[in-house]
């Protein structure tokens, strides 16, 4: 194999995508998630916290593995990262929770068996807050650098920048901001899933989920892609796969070697 075998040209290549979907407590995250393309078939949620509710009924393929320890992340991470393209999407729900439930217990946990008389509560260490960034960032870069789509879910919280000025951005924990902005530079799509209110035929203001990618003054939200610039109302994952695909049509590469020809 000579090193000009594997080399495509850009209409052939096809990338796998990173999305950060973030917003408040009860505007649909999990709701999203559940809403993939025929009926959920070809999606996996990692579930680290519950409210599954929303999602359980009827006709609802989508595949639920619930994470409940740290041990069991690395080998959420180790499946996919091997069988990429079991799934089309793998959604971590959420990365919000992953910091508290499952790093800071695995650490404590460990703080504990090397330390009896320590209590589960007790102040944490500052070696742990480094120890916790660094799990957090290796587990979601291994997600990020498979070849699976990945979706990662968490909270939103509004914060004042240097300004002044409040923007909305994901809760996550380390670094004063350090850590959301890490993983927000890490990803293809970053959006803001929020209530808005719109005119329906009637001219009457009603009140609907929307889930905007575009990127503006007062939300940490950006759109590599460039295909979204106006939010998706009433979103679902079958939404956003649909305009995804649409806007990337697959070529093969003995298309492209046939259109060269023609």
């Amino acid at each position: 194999m000579s090193f000009l075998d594997d080399i495509a040209t850009a209409e052939v290549v096809e990338e796998k995508i990173n999305i950060l979907i973030f917003g408040q407590s009860g505007v649909g995250k999990t709701t999203f998630a559940g809403s993939g393309p025929n009926n959920g078939e070809k999606v996996l949620i990692l579930s680290i916290e519950d409210g599954l509710r929303s999602i359980a009924k009827e006709g609802n393929k989508t595949q639920i593995k619930r994470i409940n320890t740290w041990g069991e992340m690395l080998e959420a991470a180790e499946y996919i990262e091997q069988h990429p393209h079991q799934w089309d999407w793998v959604v971590i729900d959420s990365v919000s929770h992953m910091q508290e439930k499952l790093i800071w217990s695995d650490i404590v946990e460990r703080g504990i068996a090397r330390n009896p008389e320590r209590k589960e509560y007790s102040t944490r260490q500052l070696q742990e807050y480094n120890e916790a960034k660094n799990m957090f960032m290796n587990i979601l870069e291994r997600f990020m650098s498979s070849d699976a789509n990945i979706i990662m879910i968490a909270l939103s919280e509004v914060s004042e920048d240097q300004e002044g000025d409040s923007y909305v951005h994901p809760n996550i924990a380390g670094q004063k901001g350090g850590l959301a902005q890490w993983l927000v530079s890490r990803c293809n799509l970053v959006g803001l899933l929020r209530f808005g209110k719109i005119a329906d035929k009637q001219g009457k203001m009603r009140l609907v989920r929307q889930l905007e990618f575009k990127s503006r003054p007062g939300a940490s939200i950006k759109d590599q892609t460039s295909l979204f610039s106006k939010p998706i109302t009433q979103p679902t994952l079958a939404k956003l796969a649909d305009k995804l695909a649409a806007e990337t049509p697959k070529t093969t590469q003995e298309d492209a070697e046939n259109k060269k020809e023609a």
